[in-house]
């Protein structure tokens, strides 16, 4: 390679700044003396910030849902079975009861207010939404099963062992929040469940 000795042109400074920012194997860090070609050593990979690491591990798990696991099946950390009676039930199952559930509540609903102007709709969605709360809690309360859960085969239990509770005109009324029951874990249980400890079964 030609070099161009802008020195004798009156350009030193410019001379020794070239070839130690483009000349190859002249050293850039500023330990080389100017002027003389010192080859640097072998670069050495940097060490992986573990804090980033770290990060970039919660924020992928967080991205990708609930953690998979190779073996196992929803329900099996609580000691239930994976199929039959007792299991958890499927989405399908939860959303079909909850399907039938919302259906009578809106006849009930409408029948309650008959809507004919927008603001008689509104009035209607919101008795429709108390009648879906207070109905589908009596019944869990008292049985453990709402109408839609009769039909579907379904029961909802305490992780625990104990009777539902009170507690469970919440968590209905979560579930009429809709966004609440739909935030899931590994176990198929909904924040409305997490929040009353309980779970949604298969009974035949």
């Amino acid at each position: 390679m030609v070099w161009l000795n802008l020195a004798a042109a009156g350009f030193p400074a410019v001379t020794v700044a070239f070839r130690c920012g483009y000349a190859p194997g002249w050293d850039r860090s500023p330990r080389a003396p100017w002027g003389r070609p010192a080859y640097a050593q072998p670069m050495v990979p940097a060490r992986p910030d573990r804090r980033s690491s770290e990060l970039r591990e919660v924020a992928g798990s967080w991205l990708q849902g609930p953690p998979r696991r190779a073996t196992g099946y929803p329900g099996e950390r609580l000691g239930l079975p994976p199929t039959g009676r007792g299991s958890i039930a499927s989405f399908g199952e939860r959303l079909a009861a909850v399907i039938v559930d919302l259906a009578v509540s809106s006849l009930v609903g409408f029948a309650l207010v008959r809507p004919s102007t927008v603001s008689a709709e509104q009035q209607w969605n919101l008795v429709s939404v108390a009648v879906f709360v207070l109905t589908t809690g009596l019944l869990a309360f008292t049985t453990g099963r709402t109408l839609g859960m009769r039909l579907t085969h379904l029961q909802i239990v305490r992780l625990d062992g104990g009777t539902v509770g009170p507690r469970v005109f919440v968590r209905q009324l979560l579930v009429a929040l809709l966004v609440p029951a739909l935030i899931w874990n590994s176990d198929r249980r909904g924040m409305h469940d997490r929040a009353c400890h309980t779970a949604v079964v298969r009974v035949g």
